[in-house]
């Protein structure tokens, strides 16, 4: 999931986050994870406002224009 950057701070990230774990839960999935930058504090805020926690940290795991960034697991169990 992504928010271009000129819609972030709108709430669309929040509106996204929250359809997908409602239609998630809805479907009877017990448990959501997903992967965030561990330098994006942004995320990481929102996804904890959604009961998401981080379960572990990935190191250098992607780079981008050849500097490597580590990675939050998080995960939110019903």
């Amino acid at each position: 999931m992504g928010v271009a950057s000129s819609h972030r701070g709108q709430g669309v990230g929040a509106r996204l986050l929250g359809t997908t774990t409602e239609a998630a839960l809805a479907r009877g999935l017990t448990r959501i994870e997903l992967t965030v930058r561990a330098d994006n504090g942004a995320a990481i805020a929102l996804y904890r406002r959604f009961g998401f926690e981080a379960e572990g940290l990935m190191q250098r795991y992607l780079m981008v224009d050849g500097v490597y960034y580590d990675a939050l697991l998080m995960a939110r169990i019903s």
